[in-house]
């Protein structure tokens, strides 16, 4: 290899020798994450392992954990989330989601409750107007109001390196799918965080299902630190998954 040439550390692991000396001091058996891979094939049954050593994620556990955390979240119009407002103060406090689906092009009528089906281990924020709003049940709550500078960063690659749409076609509105393992990995373990992540990709098919005016394009391959920057999330309890932008459909454009 071309001692010149700068290759990200993932392929510099790929091709690797076994001898190579870069790497010979930080592959040992030393490292923990050696040990992992018993306990994901244990987690996973991918050997003929009793079903007794595997945690199980039991569809009556999600809906019966589901109801009790939408029983304590419910107060009644009252938002959960604190806006942190830093910037604009026209940003309304709430949207209806009727009148928020009319502004995304999606049809939010059959949204899942807060907390049942892929919405247990799944939140939605949407950017718009210069502030984030996360889904709830009826609404959709303000999160954070974004300053200029976070705003920019909705229209540029500095978010979305592999966008090849025409920026006049963007509207400025996006929909971020955020994972939130520890609630299914509380129920089933490695397991459970596997399954979160699965939802994750339900909750996009469900949203790209139910375009319908604008088109919606979807990206998982984004910079992590701009998109928790915008929603205001750690990356680790919260995981942003899919990043989808809001494009003006050719053949119907957006009202004024």
């Amino acid at each position: 290899m071309n001692e010149s040439s700068i290759m990200p550390e993932q392929i510099s692991l790929f091709t690797r020798e076994a001898t190579d000396p870069v790497w010979s001091d930080r592959l040992t058996t030393d490292d923990e994450s050696g040990t992992l891979g018993p306990t994901f094939v244990l987690n996973s049954l991918l050997t003929p392992s009793p079903v007794p050593w595997t945690r199980l994620v039991a569809p009556a556990a999600i809906e019966a954990a589901g109801g009790q955390l939408a029983g304590i979240t419910d107060h009644g119009d009252t938002p959960l989330v604190v806006s942190r407002s830093t910037g604009r103060r026209d940003a309304p406090a709430a949207w209806d989601l009727a009148d928020l689906g009319r502004v995304l092009g999606l049809d939010l009528g059959d949204l899942p409750g807060a907390y049942r089906d892929w919405r247990f281990s799944t939140e939605l924020y949407v950017v718009t107007g210069g502030a984030v709003y996360l889904v709830q049940d009826t609404t959709a709550v303000r999160h954070r109001v974004l300053t200029d500078d976070e705003v920019e960063l909705t229209y540029v690659r500095r978010l979305l390196p592999f966008r090849t749409d025409d920026p006049d076609r963007l509207t400025g509105v996006l929909l971020l799918c955020v994972g939130v393992p520890a609630r299914l990995a509380a129920l089933g373990g490695v397991r459970g965080y596997r399954r979160a992540l699965l939802e994750a990709g339900r909750a996009v098919q469900w949203l790209a299902e139910r375009s319908d005016r604008v088109s919606w394009r979807w990206d998982s391959e984004f910079y992590d630190d701009v998109a928790c920057r915008l929603l205001g999330v750690d990356g680790l309890e919260r995981v942003v998954t899919h990043v989808g932008y809001q494009r003006i459909d050719d053949q119907e454009p957006l009202d004024d």
